[in-house]
């Protein structure tokens, strides 16, 4: 098949975006089938540019599309070319001398600083990640690549929800913060939830939390309704049929997709314990941009194995303006 086509259908797996002419397990079967030629050591010594390159271009597409699906309620992503500058406007009002920037920085550090512009500019950094192929495992056919682009396509995704946790999470130590758009305590308190809902519905004509599943089984709206069902039915279906309450209060719930770093399902990409709570129809607080695609490479170590590293190149930034705020229960991520 040519590469074309199987872009096309690893594009289709990873969205859901199924063309007509395929099901869901016929495109996820076809994929897999074309890959297993890769399976072969000597195939994929021969071949390896050409599974590279399939690599990148499915990435190139799915992680931006990954990306928005989980954060684009409130966050503008841009991707643009190689050496292309990536500069955000920001919106004018009167609101605008308060405007403060979290931006990731080096080893997991993270600066906030005044806004005197109507312009961010972002600086685009190298994250990288890798897969290690074992020789044993080739020889005896246990490798899967249609199973390693799943792994570098998710880590790439990873990498980016991280910083813009990490952005978000350092917003709320800001000293610049105000104290009506944040909450920290070790349990959901409906008063204090209630509070930034206020705060935040002064902005927009509807408020949306947007949380984990975990924060979202937290909430309730008519405190005892466990016991007393007669009086919130509606909590109780959506209870019954999601896990958690659709709307709290009138501010809509939506779930942040949540996964795992490890195997043994202990380490969570995603924070349980932070709500953020965003009007609708403002400016999108966190920033976004992505610089050229994907690069794919081996590196052989010693014992014959081969290290596949996967890098693309981003920078995030949160906007701290005073119309979102942000829940944190200390609680929920120290049970992570």
């Amino acid at each position: 098949m040519e590469i074309t086509k199987l872009v096309e259908l690893g594009i289709a797996a990873a969205t859901g975006n199924i063309p007509a002419e395929y099901s869901a397990t016929d495109v996820n079967e076809t994929l897999r089938e074309e890959l297993k030629a890769f399976n072969s050591y000597s195939y994929y010594r021969a071949n390896k540019n050409v599974l590279f390159q399939l690599i990148e271009e499915i990435a190139n597409v799915v992680v931006p599309k990954k990306v928005i699906a989980q954060f684009g309620s409130f966050a503008e992503v841009q991707s643009v070319n190689p050496g292309e500058k990536i500069v955000f406007k920001q919106r004018t009002g009167v609101a605008r001398g308060k405007r403060f920037v979290t931006v990731a920085g080096e080893y997991g550090t993270y600066r906030t600083f005044n806004v005197d512009t109507r312009d961010i500019t972002m600086s685009p950094r190298v994250y990288a990640g890798a897969a290690i192929l074992e020789l044993g495992d080739f020889l005896c056919g246990r490798v899967d690549m249609a199973e390693l682009m799943e792994i570098i396509i998710e880590g790439l995704s990873d990498s980016i929800y991280k910083e813009v946790q990490g952005a978000l999470h350092a917003a709320i130590e800001a000293d610049n913060r105000p104290d009506a758009n944040k909450y920290v305590g070790g349990a959901f308190v409906a008063d204090e939830m209630d509070k930034l809902i206020n705060t935040v519905a002064a902005y927009g004509d509807s408020v949306t939390i947007y949380c984990t599943r975990a924060f979202a089984s937290t909430l309730y709206n008519v405190p005892g309704w466990q016991a007393t069902p007669t009086s919130s039915l509606k909590d109780l279906d959506d209870v019954r049929e999601m896990g958690y309450v659709g709307r709290y209060k009138g501010a809509n719930v939506v779930l942040l997709e949540q996964s795992f770093e490890d195997e043994n399902n202990e380490v969570k990409v995603v924070d349980d314990g932070f709500a953020y709570i965003m009007p609708a129809g403002k400016e999108k607080p966190v920033k976004i941009g992505i610089e050229g695609g994907t690069l794919i490479d081996e590196f052989r170590l010693q014992d014959g194995s081969v290290e596949v590293q996967a890098q693309h190149m981003f920078d995030v930034a949160v906007v701290a303006n005073n119309y979102w705020a942000i829940y944190h229960n200390t609680t929920l991520s120290n049970n992570q």
